[in-house]
């Protein structure tokens, strides 16, 4: 994982993603956070191949991927926005996980800008649901999106004074006399 270059609010904003987004995901495989497959996934068609070309009839197509709720997911190397990485629909845990990678990526108004809710009102109701239900685990998705107020602090904070050089800094603890 790269370290955060000073004075760069992006790449502190993609290296806290990286860190949160494993943290999550290690939560949901040890079953910490439950995915609520069944309630999540009313609407879905997981059978159908999307469309994913961006060209002018494919976005009209009713299979195209966005109008059928399929919003991808970040790029967990990159921290950018991917769309569905084949014409298979992805399953529902897939599709849970990437709204709430691009719920914890980019704020609501990052996302109405990205899916507007009037073109996307499907896309907007499930960003809706996976945002309140992380709530029931104390996960707030969109203060994770935003990051703290002061963002611009030192990659390595300055480590607190030792008492160095008084002979007794045994990395292993005090273990006694043998």
């Amino acid at each position: 994982m790269e370290t955060p270059i000073a004075g760069n609010k992006d790449s502190f904003t993609i290296r806290r993603f990286k860190i949160i987004d494993e943290v999550i995901n290690t939560a949901i495989a040890n079953g910490n956070i439950i995915i609520p497959e069944d309630e999540f996934d009313a609407g879905f068609d997981h059978l159908t191949p999307i469309v994913r070309s961006e060209d002018i009839e494919s976005k009209a197509d009713p299979n195209y991927y966005l109008t059928r709720g399929y919003p991808g997911n970040v790029n967990t190397v990159s921290g950018k926005h991917s769309t569905p990485g084949s014409d298979n629909p992805p399953t529902a845990k897939e599709t849970f996980i990437g709204y709430l990678q691009i719920a914890m990526r980019h704020t609501k108004e990052e996302r109405k800008a990205m899916f507007p809710s009037a073109t996307y009102p499907f896309l907007s109701t499930k960003f809706d649901f996976v945002t309140n239900y992380l709530k029931k685990y104390n996960i707030d998705l969109e203060a994770i999106a935003k990051g703290p107020e002061d963002w611009d602090i030192k990659p390595y904070p300055e480590l607190p004074e030792t008492d160095e050089g008084d002979g007794d800094d045994d990395p292993w603890g005090d273990w006694g006399d043998w």
